[in-house]
């Protein structure tokens, strides 16, 4: 990094060139592939052009009409007297008056008016931002790569002239108006801030990938990230001639392999984000489908024959074994153990869940259940524990239901267990003969919730 000091003679090994490739291998040819979104896209200015309009009209009318009487009515009264004296006679006189009106009064009027108001506005702006730095993407023939381009373009556009001189081994032959921007005869031009202090390179794509036939499959998946980063040299030679130098980094990124077993697996929604609050899946309505690893990465029943089926509100992921049969019967004895695998995720810590699985046993022995939970980082971690099947076909329900507490927050309950953690939750279901004779076992339905 440059510190302030003294003028250097040069800057050394700074970022100027990177390139990264996020393509993926190995997936199912009978699907079909499309991308959806990559971020960066090409990008070496920002252009923001910004415009507003608007018109207003208002239109009214007014109609008033005003009916009115009014009758008064007026009274006055008056009194006068007089008195005087003639000789030795008084004199006198007394007199009064009334008077009395009325007055009717009618008044009618009609007002009618209308108004019409019409605006118009406009706004436009536009604002450039010039770039130091330039990212440029190309997106293979067939979608499944994409590849980003990272360069200086300020002020060695590294990406335009990366150009070895022919006599050098290292060199970069640069147009005058760049070298002259680089160094003088006296002062060195340090790279852009970002080469200096650091830059962040972040990638991302999205595609899609869909069965040809339409129906489910699992498919296993590799994504590959290749990354090449350049280092840049820039300063003034012994004859005060500028001079660029380009070289891959020393460090080795070597390409980077994300392996994706089960893409399965991978689609499945957290337990509770459906419409429904409980993930469940029926045998003989579900449909199945298999793929290299039946959707179980690392599962014994990863086997050729085995099948998958996800609930329809695609939260849970149950694996079968090959010795499932269409109806998803299966006999048992003392050499077959056929197996069950079921994967769900889960995004909360606090809500109870449970395992339900409807099934029933035909013949004289017992079925033993080995039930296994992943729980690595569960607060009981992995457990394992024995349930049993010992009723028949009959009696509705509840009494053909195996119900297995996965997580019971009842601290005042004998039930009370947390084998789950935050994430995807393995659980492995291993079937056995009690006594080894033969016993046929029929599944109908899986609930998770």
């Amino acid at each position: 990094m440059h510190v302030p000091g003294a003028q250097s003679a040069s800057y050394d090994n700074y970022p100027a060139l990177a390139t990264s490739q996020l393509s993926f291998i190995g997936f199912d040819p009978s699907s079909d592939v499309e991308l959806l979104h990559y971020s960066p896209k090409t990008v070496n200015s920002s252009t923001q052009s910004t415009k507003t309009g608007g018109t207003s009209e208002n239109n009214g009318t007014e109609i008033q009409h005003t009916t009115g009487s009014s009758v008064s009515t007026t009274n006055s009264y008056g009194a006068n007297i007089q008195l005087g004296m003639q000789g030795e006679v008084p004199t006198g006189d007394v007199g009064g008056h009334f008077d009395h009106s009325d007055t009717t009064e009618h008044s009618q009027s009609d007002l009618t008016g209308t108004t019409h108001n019409l605006g118009v506005d406009a706004a436009a702006s536009t604002t450039v931002t010039i770039k130091d730095w330039a990212s440029f993407a190309r997106v293979g023939e067939s979608t499944q790569s994409v590849l980003w381009c990272w360069g200086q373009e300020s002020p060695w556009n590294v990406i335009r002239y990366h150009d070895k001189i022919t006599d050098s081994a290292n060199d970069i032959a640069l147009p005058d108006h760049i070298a002259a921007l680089l160094a003088d005869n006296k002062v060195v031009t340090p790279p852009s801030e970002l080469a200096m202090f650091g830059i962040d390179f972040t990638s991302q794509a999205r595609w899609i990938i869909t069965s040809k036939t339409g129906r489910q499959f699992d498919s296993a998946l590799t994504i590959r990230c290749e990354p090449t980063i350049f280092l840049g040299t820039h300063g003034l030679g012994k004859d005060n001639t500028t001079y660029a130098k380009l070289k891959k980094t020393a460090r080795d990124f070597p390409a980077t392999d994300c392996v994706i077993d089960s893409l399965a697996q991978l689609a499945i929604a957290p337990i509770g984000t459906g419409v429904a609050l409980t993930g469940a899946v029926n045998f003989l309505v579900s449909p199945s489908f298999s793929g290299p690893n039946s959707g179980i990465p690392g599962a014994t029943n990863a086997s050729p024959g085995s099948r998958s089926f996800v609930s329809s509100s695609n939260e849970v992921l149950v694996a079968a074994s090959k010795e499932f049969a269409d109806d998803m019967s299966v006999k048992i004895d003392a050499e077959t153990s056929p197996t069950l695998r079921i994967i769900f995720k889960v995004d909360e810590r606090h809500d109870n869940v449970n395992l339900a699985l409807r099934c029933w046993k035909s013949g004289a022995a017992n079925v033993s259940v080995l039930i296994s939970t992943s729980g690595k980082n569960s607060p009981a971690g992995p457990k394992s524990f024995w349930r049993h099947v010992d009723w028949g076909e009959g009696g509705g329900v509840t009494k053909s239901l195996l119900s297995i507490d996965l997580r019971n927050r009842d601290y005042f309950s004998d039930e009370c267990c947390d084998f789950l953690y935050f994430g995807t939750n393995v659980v492995d279901m291993k079937f056995h003969s009690t006594t080894g004779e033969a016993v046929t076992l029929f599944l109908r339905a899986l609930a998770v919730g």
